[in-house]
C-alpha cells in the first residue's frame, strides 16, 4: 500500500508494511487538507489580502519552482531527505501550492488499495475543496441578497461579534471574483503538476540474462505497475486533459489576450452581457500591476499570462527526457 502523506508520491522508500488497522487514515487525511484550506480562505476573504500583483505573485512564482523541483526530485535523488528542508519547504513555500504539512508531516498509511497514481490524484482534494468554498460563498451571498433568514442571522451575529471590530469594506460582487482569483493562483502550479505528470511516459527495460532477450513497455511515471495508455491509464489520461483544457488554459488565455480589442469585440459577442462586469473585475485582479498603455506607452497587461504559460516551461522539456528504468532477470 502507499502513503498518502509524505515527500514525494514518487517514491519507494515510503511505504505502508500493514494498513490493516489504520482507521485513522481517511479522516487525517482530510483534516490536513481541509482544515488548513478553509483557515487560508477565511483570512483571504475576511482581510481581502491581494496577492494577485506585485511582488505578491513573483514570490508565489518561485515558491511553485521550489515545489515543483522538489517535486520531480531535482535536488535529491529520493525526494526530500533531510526533516529540516522538509519544514522548510512546508512552512515558507508548500502554503502557497496549498501543500500545508506534506513535507513535513511523516507519512502514513490511507488505504492497501490505492496506487501511487491515486495517491497522487488525492492532492488535487484541497484545490478542489477551495473552489467548493468560493462556490458555498457566493450561494450564502445570494441567499443573504434574498433575505433569506437561515443566512441573514448568523451574518448579524457575526457581524456584531467579529466584524464589527474589523476595519473592511465589504463589497458582494467583488468579494466572490476576489478569491476565486487568488486561488486560482494559488492552486494553479499545484493543480498543473497533478494533471501533467500522469502523463509522462517511463520506459522500462527487462532484460533476460537466460536467453538475453530484452523487452521495452511503457508505464505511467507515477506508477511503474501501470502500463502507459492501457484501460488503467487511459481515465487519468482523460480526466487530466479535460481539466487541463477546459479548466486550467481558458483563464491563461483569457488573460493574455484580453488587452486585444480584437479578442475582446469578438469575446463580448460570444458571452451575455452580464458576465462582462465579472470577467472585467477578475481580469484587473491581475492587470493592475502592469502598464495600461493609455499614457501612451506599450500595453504590458499581457503578462499577466505569461508566468502561468512559464509554469508549463519545466512540465514540457522534463517530458522530453523520457525516463528508462531497466530491470535484469
Amino acid at each position: 500500500c502507499i502513503d498518502g502523506y509524505g515527500p514525494s508520491v514518487t517514491s519507494t522508500k515510503f511505504r505502508c508494511s500493514d494498513c490493516s488497522n489504520a482507521w485513522y487514515g481517511i479522516p487525517l487525511y482530510l483534516l490536513l487538507e481541509l482544515v488548513p484550506v478553509t483557515v487560508l480562505y477565511l483570512i483571504m476573504l475576511i482581510f481581502q489580502v491581494n496577492i494577485t500583483s506585485a511582488p505578491m505573485i513573483s514570490f508565489i512564482f518561485y515558491s511553485n519552482v521550489i515545489l515543483l523541483s522538489l517535486n520531480f526530485n531535482f535536488f535529491t535523488q529520493d525526494g526530500v531527505e533531510s526533516q529540516a528542508l522538509g519544514t522548510m519547504a512546508a512552512l515558507s513555500y508548500g502554503i502557497w501550492s496549498l501543500d500545508f504539512f506534506r513535507y513535513a508531516i511523516p507519512p502514513f498509511c490511507i488505504s492497501p488499495h490505492l496506487k501511487i497514481i491515486h495517491v497522487l490524484y488525492l492532492q488535487s482534494v484541497s484545490t478542489v475543496f477551495s473552489y467548493v468554498l468560493i462556490a458555498f460563498t457566493w450561494l450564502c451571498i445570494e441567499l443573504y441578497s434574498r433575505d433569506y433568514k437561515v443566512v441573514t442571522v448568523p451574518w448579524q451575529l457575526l457581524n456584531r461579534v467579529i466584524f464589527k471590530h474589523i476595519n473592511v469594506k465589504w463589497n458582494s460582487g467583488r468579494t466572490v471574483i476576489d478569491a476565486f482569483a487568488t486561488f486560482f493562483l494559488i492552486s494553479f502550479s499545484k493543480l498543473s503538476l497533478v494533471l501533467l505528470i500522469p502523463l509522462y511516459p517511463q520506459g522500462v527495460h527487462n532484460l533476460n540474462l537466460t536467453d538475453l532477450s530484452l523487452t521495452v513497455a511503457l508505464h505511467s511515471y507515477t506508477d511503474a505497475s501501470v502500463n502507459f495508455v492501457t484501460k488503467e491509464h487511459l481515465p487519468f489520461a482523460v480526466i487530466s486533459i479535460a481539466i487541463f483544457i477546459f479548466l486550467l488554459l481558458p483563464p491563461v488565455l483569457l488573460l493574455a489576450f484580453y488587452p486585444s480589442q480584437k479578442f475582446r469585440s469578438i469575446l463580448f459577442k460570444c458571452l451575455p452581457k452580464r458576465s462582462i462586469g465579472p470577467l472585467n473585475i477578475f481580469v484587473e485582479k491581475f492587470y493592475s500591476c502592469y502598464r495600461d498603455g493609455l499614457d501612451g506607452g506599450r500595453d504590458m497587461r499581457s503578462f499577466a499570462g505569461f508566468h502561468f504559460l512559464l509554469r508549463f516551461l519545466p512540465f514540457f522539456l522534463y517530458g522530453f527526457q523520457l525516463q528508462h528504468t531497466c530491470f535484469l532477470s
